[in-house]
Order: C-alpha cells, then sequence, then structure tokens
C-alpha cells in the first residue's frame, strides 16, 4: 500500500497514440494514466470540459467517462427506457468503525431470507448513489447481505450524486482528487471486517465487487485484505499495479472490462491477463463493444445485453465461491 498519507496525485502528461479502428479501439485518442487517474488529451474532451476550472483537466479514473453525463442528463429516463426495474430489499444504514477510530456508515441491502454471506460494494466517484444502491438490492435478491459504505467519508459524510449537471461533475472529481489511498483500502478493509461481523453474516463468507474507481479499489482490497472472491468492474489502472499480484491475490478474482472502452485501454487488459495467466483464481472477461460503466442503467452509457451478460457472470461466481 502507499505510504501513510500519500495522495492520487494526477500523472504526468503522456502523448497518446492513434491507430486503426479495430478490437476495442475508437477513433479518439487514448490518454496516459496513473493510479487511476486520466489526463484529458482530445478535442472532444477538451470541448466538454472548456467551462471547468483548469485544475479539472487532470481527471481521475472514471471522471472522463462522467464528463458525457453533462450533455445527456437522462439518468431517470434512460433506466426507464432499457426497462430496469429495481429490485425490492429491505435496507438500513450501519456504523463501521475504521482502524484509527473514524466511523462511517455503509448502505446495507438485506435478503428476503433474512441472512445470507455478505459482499461489500464500492461506489464510482459518485458516492453511495441511488445506482450503487440499485447494486446492493440486486445482490440482496439473489441472496447476499450487501453493503456500499462510505468511501469518501473523510471529506464529509453522505456525499452521494445522482444530478449530472456540470456541478455534479465537478463534485465527483473533487471528492476523488482529494481521496487519500492508503486511508481509504483500509476503511474499506475495515468495512469488509465490519459486514462478516454482522448476525446476518454470522462469520460466514464475505466477497467484494466495485465499479470503475470501485473497480479499482475492489482489487487493492483483494490484494490486501483476502476476501472469499471479488469481481471488479472495469477498475481502471489495475495495470500498473500489477507488483507482487501472484503472491498477494489469493482469492477467486473475477474481472470485467468492455473492448470497446474509450477510457481503458485493451493493451491493459493484456497486461492483466498476462500478469494472471498462470493463477488458477483469476478470471479476466471482456465483452464485446462495451464501452465503460456499461452496468449503470442509470447513466446514458448503459449497455443492457453486456450488463446482462457480466451480472450473469458475477451472479454464478459469487454463487460458486460465497454460497
Amino acid at each position: 500500500m502507499a505510504g501513510r498519507g500519500t495522495k492520487w496525485a494526477p500523472p504526468q502528461k503522456r502523448i497518446s497514440e492513434t491507430g486503426p479502428v479495430g478490437r476495442g479501439q475508437t477513433g479518439f485518442l487514448r490518454s496516459g494514466h496513473r493510479f487511476g487517474y486520466l489526463q484529458f488529451d482530445t478535442a472532444w474532451s477538451q470541448a466538454q470540459m472548456a467551462d471547468l476550472p483548469d485544475s479539472s483537466t487532470m481527471l481521475p479514473c472514471c471522471t472522463k467517462v462522467c464528463v458525457g453525463l453533462v450533455a445527456f442528463s437522462l439518468m431517470p429516463f434512460w433506466a426507464a427506457l432499457a426497462g430496469y426495474v429495481a429490485p425490492m430489499a429491505a435496507t438500513r444504514t450501519e456504523t463501521i468503525t475504521a482502524a484509527d477510530g473514524a466511523t462511517f456508515d455503509g448502505f446495507l441491502g438485506l435478503p428476503e431470507s433474512g441472512s445470507g454471506p455478505g459482499v461489500l460494494v464500492i461506489q464510482e466517484i459518485f458516492g453511495v448513489n441511488t445506482y450503487i444502491q440499485q447494486v446492493c438490492k440486486r445482490l440482496a435478491a439473489l441472496g447476499y447481505v450487501a453493503m456500499a459504505p462510505d468511501c469518501f467519508h473523510r471529506q464529509g459524510a453522505g456525499f452521494a450524486v445522482d444530478r449530472t449537471g456540470p456541478e455534479a461533475v465537478g463534485e465527483g472529481i473533487g471528492k476523488a482528487t482529494k481521496h487519500d489511498a492508503e486511508l481509504g483500502v483500509a476503511d474499506l478493509g475495515a468495512a469488509l471486517t465490519h459486514l462478516r461481523g454482522l448476525s446476518e453474516v454470522g462469520g460466514g463468507k464475505v466477497g467484494v465487487t466495485g465499479f470503475c474507481f470501485g473497480g479499482l479499489m475492489t482489487y487493492l482490497v483483494a490484494k490486501n485484505f483476502n476476501p472469499d472472491a471479488a469481481v471488479s468492474y472495469y477498475g481502471s489502472n489495475i495495470a500498473n499495479l500489477l507488483d507482487g499480484v501472484t503472491e498477494q491475490l489469493t482469492c477467486p478474482v473475477l474481472f470485467h472490462f468492455g473492448d470497446n472502452d474509450p477510457f481503458l485501454p485493451n493493451s491493459d487488459v493484456d497486461k492483466i491477463r498476462e500478469a494472471t495467466a498462470a493463477m488458477d483464481n483469476v478470471t479476466v472477461r471482456q465483452y464485446w463493444m462495451a464501452g465503460h460503466a456499461f452496468d449503470n442503467a442509470f447513466a446514458p452509457f448503459y449497455q443492457p445485453h453486456q450488463a446482462n451478460e457480466a451480472w450473469g457472470h458475477t451472479a454464478a461466481f459469487f454463487a460458486r465461491h460465497l454460497g
């Protein structure tokens, strides 16, 4: 893990290269990134960000994707158009205690049976919003006790963004760029321990899943805290954090990536495949023509076919490893 107090600083600018449109390629330039941050360098993205402060041109892993939300403002409409129906589940708020004594909330979804294995759900940069709460409810419908902790609580409790205007994007960017790497991963370890200790889980098996920012965090939690299973959705920058992967990543892990993700190059996915090729506990899946954030039915980037296929693999993976 990073040294204490380490901040996730933006990367040095790297010139992107273009190539023929092919597997996972688009006509847009690909941007350099390091430790979860991306540098804008396309005419499209510069135009989209023209009204934001200069410091906002250095953006965290999924904020380039989120800029597209500014142009659409279609979250409720898109979810309805896709036929998304929120599952019913009993919910409550848990209070989690970090290693340094700080406390923070976790949104908890309970299965109809009232108990089951646990799954920690790690947010995108927009906090524990409607989408992340619905992920918890989807998992609860499968029989899991699902909890989404407030990852940005050290900057103020309760951050959650559902709206899609430029001010909302700016809020998410601001939180992510101030996120402390070491404390953030440690807090997720505390949340995993809390989840395992709930009476509804009863010390049983616990898994972890997350999306974009949360996909990277899922990988780091899996390396550092050895959950019983982990499912990472399009986690940015994992390819640059593969040191020690064969020794530290010992739990069953499933990675989901799109092969047409302009914010996460296929070369990164290839690096992950190569580094884990000899590891029987790791599965890497890519989905044809899937872009970034394809699971999010509350965003314009939702792709129902790819989302349903990936969710089927997620459900089967957790069933196999968690019960």
